[in-house]
């Protein structure tokens, strides 16, 4: 079966997590000239990743409900938003969360191109921040969500997609 086949089906397994895996590295190479580490990637019935600052978004496409979650610690959120702008910033202010939620929309976005190609045509709704320490996130309704953890500066952060089918 071809990638394209494995890919229009949306089944968390190799297929979408190298499409995910391809997004995060073309978007963080663009916007901080940096290459994040992609570490291996599992699959659990609900999210277990705790974050401190995490850009959402949700996407649809006829049966299927989907969210796509980047989730920072604190200190390297910060330390990204400093190199985008170009000066220290020492918090998490409008700037840090703002910054977050365009790296989760230029993420979803890169691979929505991609997904596009195999003829999906996702409708996203508008990036949520959620800023809050050790915070975790789920879907009211339980549904496996594919966990990615990546690395950048030293530090982990994660890539999680959910999808529920109608």
């Amino acid at each position: 079966m071809s990638a394209a086949l494995q890919i229009q089906r949306i089944e968390l397994n190799d297929s979408i997590a190298k499409e995910m895996t391809a997004a995060v590295e073309k978007t963080i190479l663009t916007m901080f000239s940096a290459r994040p580490k992609p570490e291996a990637w599992r699959v659990e019935g609900k999210n277990s990743v705790a974050g401190d600052v995490s850009g959402l978004i949700g996407f649809v496409q006829d049966r299927l409900e989907a969210t796509m979650a980047v989730c920072f610690p604190r200190d390297l959120a910060i330390e990204m938003m400093s190199h985008l702008v170009r000066r220290p910033l020492t918090e998490v202010d409008g700037m840090v969360k703002s910054g977050v939620g365009e790296l989760a929309n230029v993420i979803f976005g890169v691979m929505k191109a991609k997904l596009n190609q195999s003829g999906f045509t996702f409708q996203a709704t508008i990036p949520t921040v959620v800023v809050g320490n050790n915070h975790v996130l789920g879907a009211v309704t339980p549904a496996p969500t594919l966990i990615m953890p990546f690395e950048l500066y030293g530090k982990r952060f994660h890539v999680l997609l959910t999808i529920i089918r109608e």
